[in-house]
C-alpha cells in the first residue's frame, strides 16, 4: 500500500510539471504613453494616425463621440476592404492608441470588428 501512495504521488508530481495552462485573453485597447521606460507590448499594433488605422475624424475638431460614431458609420458602410483587412490583420491582438482608457476610442470598434 505504501508503495501505491509513494507510486501515485510520484506521477501526480510528474504530471503537475506536464500540465501547462494556457490562458485566452479577448484583446484589449492599450493606451500609448511616453513615460520613460514604457513599451509597447509585444504583437500589440498602433492604430494612431497616419496609418490605415488611425480615425480620420478628429476629435477635437467634431468632439469625442461625433468622431468615434463617424468612424464607425464610415468603416462599416464605406470601407469594407478595411473591414475584411482589420479580420486579417487585427484580429486576436491588443490596440495602441493615445486615447485614455476610460474614454471611448476609435480603437474600440476596431477590436470589434476585427473579433466578430
Amino acid at each position: 500500500m505504501r508503495r501505491c501512495v509513494a507510486q501515485c504521488k510520484a506521477i501526480g508530481r510528474e504530471l503537475r510539471h506536464l500540465i501547462t495552462v494556457r490562458f485566452v485573453s479577448t484583446p484589449q485597447r492599450i493606451r500609448l504613453r511616453r513615460t520613460k521606460g514604457w513599451r509597447k507590448p509585444d504583437g500589440a499594433v498602433l492604430v494612431t494616425r497616419p496609418g490605415p488605422w488611425g480615425n480620420p475624424f478628429d476629435v477635437r475638431e467634431m468632439g469625442r463621440a461625433p468622431a468615434i460614431a463617424a468612424h464607425r458609420r464610415w468603416l462599416l458602410d464605406e470601407r469594407p476592404d478595411l473591414v475584411e483587412r482589420a479580420r486579417v490583420e487585427l484580429a486576436g491582438k491588443d490596440l495602441c492608441c493615445w486615447c485614455a482608457e476610460d474614454v471611448p476610442c476609435h480603437a474600440d470598434t476596431l477590436i470589434e470588428v476585427a473579433n466578430r
